[in-house]
């Protein structure tokens, strides 16, 4: 099994712009090294036999077709509405 070193924790605390003290560098060393030995045990499991899957729920992705409808109000029509519009285009404050 591959042992995490000091260098490597503290090059990762430097990446993530953390500061670590000492003690926790050694419980992150000692943290990942033992994560990395049950990838690594992982990668010895013989998984030839087992079915690729995307996912394991059984879901399943359902949507609807899109579909384009005719509206009976035209921008005309909402335009009008409004009471701030000058042309074709909504008044509004200034948003900054």
């Amino acid at each position: 099994m591959s042992k995490i070193t000091k260098e490597e924790v503290e090059k990762l605390a430097n990446l993530s712009k953390l500061s670590l003290t000492p003690e926790e560098v050694k419980l992150y060393q000692d943290q990942l090294t033992e994560i990395l030995g049950y990838v690594e045990r992982l990668s010895k499991v013989d998984t030839r036999a087992v079915e690729v899957k995307g996912q394991v729920t059984g879901l399943e992705m359902v949507a609807r077709e899109d579909v384009t409808k005719e509206y009976s109000c035209s921008s005309d029509n909402i335009l009008s509405s409004l009471p701030n519009r000058e042309k074709r285009y909504i008044k509004t404050k200034k948003v900054l």
